[in-house]
């Protein structure tokens, strides 16, 4: 039977996680203009900020979740075993998905898993390759090729075994834990060079400050590539990444952004 997982427990699990993700993504990408964003902004607008990883960390736990579950209607094998966990023995559902049930001990299986160190060595190096000499996509796919076999692996080691019992469905949310922070790092990293690069930001093209002394000053802001906001400030840089630029929120009564990429420069 599966464990009831307590409800303070788990609050507080969501709120440190997501908390955590929406922080790595803030620092990742003012890490590369040397600003320490999370002492401008408060926490609500942290998550707020965090809105597009996590959306698109849904799509992909929700697509991972719908393939496995096809997967394990059309190729589900009736089939029992007992394991042992914390040593005590646990019998697993009789329909398992072959992938993780008796697909393992076809010959294909026990292939893989006798050179599960080889293969799993060759894909490291794989995956760094990417890391190292891909092209712009790498940040987008990198995600893809961490999260999954790390689920797999913890999968099989049965965690969370005694609270989600069927694979399928332990797998999805393990892959979905896993890379949601991966996609805070390597999305908002993309992101973020983006900008510094010059191949993707928004551009200032109208700004009217409130104060009379400081209109004529308003003029040196357009043309400056808009970074951000925080809870009462705007960040702006120059075009070489040379000098960023503050200005308090209320001082402004309008601002607008043209948005530039590579090929129309």
């Amino acid at each position: 039977m599966n464990e009831k997982l307590n409800p303070t427990i788990f609050i507080t699990f969501m709120v440190l996680y997501f908390g955590a993700c929406a922080s790595i993504w803030h620092l990742t990408f003012w890490s590369n203009f040397d600003i320490n964003f999370l002492q401008f902004i408060d926490i609500t607008k942290i998550i707020k900020d965090f809105a597009y990883p996590f959306l698109s960390s849904c799509a992909v736990f929700t697509i991972t979740f719908i393939a496995s579950s096809l997967f394990h209607v059309f190729e589900n094998v009736n089939y029992s075993r007992a394991e042992f966990v914390k040593d005590e023995k646990v019998e697993l559902f009789k329909t398992e998905s072959s992938i993780y049930g008796r697909g393992r001990n076809s010959s294909v299986g026990e292939f893989l898993n006798k050179n599960v160190k080889i293969f799993a060595l060759i894909y490291c190096f794989f995956v760094f390759s990417v890391g190292k000499w891909g092209n712009d996509s790498k940040w987008t796919i990198l995600p893809l090729m961490i999260s999954p076999p790390i689920a797999i692996l913890l999968t099989n080691r049965n965690i969370f075994f005694k609270r989600i019992q069927n694979l399928d469905i332990r797998f999805s949310l393990l892959n979905f834990i896993i890379i949601l922070p991966l996609i805070s790092y390597f999305y908002s990293m993309k992101a973020s060079l983006d900008i510094y690069n010059n191949a993707s930001y928004k551009v200032i093209s109208n700004i009217k400050l409130k104060s009379d002394d400081i209109k004529a000053v308003s003029k040196i802001f357009i043309g400056k590539k808009y970074l951000g906001a925080g809870n009462d400030k705007l960040f702006l840089i120059d075009l070489q990444n040379n000098e960023i630029t503050i200005i308090n929120t209320e001082e402004v009564v309008f601002v607008s952004y043209i948005k530039k990429k590579k090929d129309n420069l």
